[in-house]
């Protein structure tokens, strides 16, 4: 699911990228719908992207997992290189046999 993400983010493929978020996605007072306007919004607006994942820890309890790591992601913006490195703290919930992220993004 990781990797699928990651795929959707370097290929700025918003249907593929949706297909690992939960329409049950909340966080931080942003709703799926939210979430899916910002992605959008940001695939259009960029050049190029280029995500790449740090190192993750993963604790998984019955369906919910929680994925902390860290990532560097270069995107072009009007032209120039971005660099970004931060941390991420991901939600997953396996819905129907699935790990979808609920929270995090």
């Amino acid at each position: 699911m990781l990797q699928v993400r990651s795929q959707a983010l370097n290929g700025r493929n918003l249907p593929l990228y949706l297909n690992v978020v939960s329409p049950e996605y909340h966080d931080k007072g942003k709703n799926y719908s939210a979430l899916v306007a910002e992605v959008a919004a940001g695939f259009k607006s960029r050049g190029t992207t280029a995500y790449q994942a740090g190192n993750y820890t993963v604790a998984v309890s019955g369906n919910r997992a929680e994925v902390r790591g860290d990532y560097r992601m270069k995107v072009a913006v009007g032209g120039r290189e971005v660099v970004l490195d931060g941390v991420e703290h991901i939600i997953l919930n396996r819905e129907a046999g699935v790990w979808k992220i609920t929270a995090g993004l």
